[in-house]
């Protein structure tokens, strides 16, 4: 029992050590060598993809395994030494995905809410991204495009989606607390003139 103790320890460990710049750079080729519109999630298994264990295979993972097995004789890669690198990978091309869709799909969406004109269907993860990428393009023009982005870039976007989040959730709790006092009252819908006045505070604010 000792010896399988230690086993998953180095497991562990293995698996949780930094990404490096070298590993994404491996990565990077292989990952962009699969088609465009295939999700992050199943690139990731299609690299480390294990043919040894006939339980975990997928036939349709398997031969897209094979066929770029081809082109890159190094797959596939150890999924513990590989672990925080992929994990890097697979959250940038998730953050680049949903900008695409919500620029693609939903900028109207993204524009209502942004105003704060329905409150019972906020995109804030959307309305996030949107903000981050519109502050990207200023500082750095042409990152977003990036293919092979290193961990400084990676983290930069993730720290800009991150704080876009955070600063939306917070003003949904500051507007929360002061015009949403009516049960089931949704901010755009015309209230009965004795309900609007339920909206405003309860006290007079300090001079």
């Amino acid at each position: 029992m000792p010896d399988v103790l230690a086993i998953f320890k180095q497991w562990k460990d293995l698996a949780a050590r930094p990404p490096t710049g070298e590993q994404l750079a491996l990565i990077w080729p292989m990952w962009n060598a699969l088609p465009a519109d295939m999700i992050p999630e199943l690139k990731r298994r299609i690299l480390v993809f294990d043919e040894s264990n006939k339980y975990l295979q997928d036939p349709e993972q398997r031969a897209a395994f094979v066929r770029l097995r081809r082109q890159f004789p190094r797959l596939p890669l150890d999924s513990l030494e590989f672990t925080q690198a992929l994990n890097r990978a697979e959250g940038w091309s998730k953050l680049v995905l949903f900008l695409q869709t919500t620029l693609a799909h939903h900028k109207d969406l993204v524009t209502r809410q942004w105003a704060f004109a329905e409150a019972d269907a906020h995109a804030a993860g959307r309305i996030a991204i949107f903000r981050a990428a519109q502050e990207l393009e200023i500082t750095h023009p042409g990152l977003l495009k990036s293919t092979s982005p290193k961990l400084v870039d990676i983290a930069l976007l993730e720290s800009r989606y991150a704080a876009y989040s955070k600063a939306r959730d917070e003003a949904l709790t500051a507007l929360a607390s002061l015009l949403y006092k009516v049960p089931g009252m949704r901010a755009g819908k015309r209230l009965p003139i004795d309900k609007v006045a339920l909206g405003v505070l309860d006290r007079a604010l300090p001079d």
